[in-house]
């Protein structure tokens, strides 16, 4: 089931990545992604434009970096990561039945994704850090 949910937050991303596509006249940017002080070792970061004058565009967060071309203007940012919890599994599904897998957890409060108030003015190119905390 853990395996799905991976599977479908990585499609996901890549839907929202190559249906939009790379602006043309974007501006790159890129940064550092931090919980706790620690990089994030893998997840995904997600703009959505406000106003919705250009494009959204996402894409993965590889030990705590990111780096993204983006149309000039504002954005308000999602960013989600799982972890291990230490746990193992076996599949359920038809998919991976019999399979062993990690559980895995969402880690990254929901104020810095579902419900997210972070939030860029992109102008040119730049770097924009995100040190997410717990509280």
């Amino acid at each position: 089931m853990n395996r799905i949910r991976i599977l479908s937050c990585c499609i996901f991303s890549g839907l929202i990545f190559f249906s939009t596509g790379c602006p043309n006249n974007g501006t790159f940017i890129k940064g550092n992604v931090t919980f706790n002080d620690s990089p994030v070792a893998k997840g995904s970061i997600t703009f959505f434009p406000e106003g919705g004058n250009a494009p959204t565009v996402g894409g993965p967060v590889t030990n705590g970096y990111y780096t993204l071309k983006l149309t000039p203007g504002k954005y308000k940012v999602r960013i989600v990561a799982e972890r291990s919890v230490g746990q193992r599994t076996a599949g359920t599904e038809e998919v991976d039945a019999g399979t062993v897998h990690d559980v895995m957890e969402q880690y990254i409060p929901s104020k810095y994704n579902k419900r997210t108030e972070l939030s860029v003015t992109v102008k040119e190119n730049g770097t924009f850090d995100f040190p997410l905390k717990t509280q």
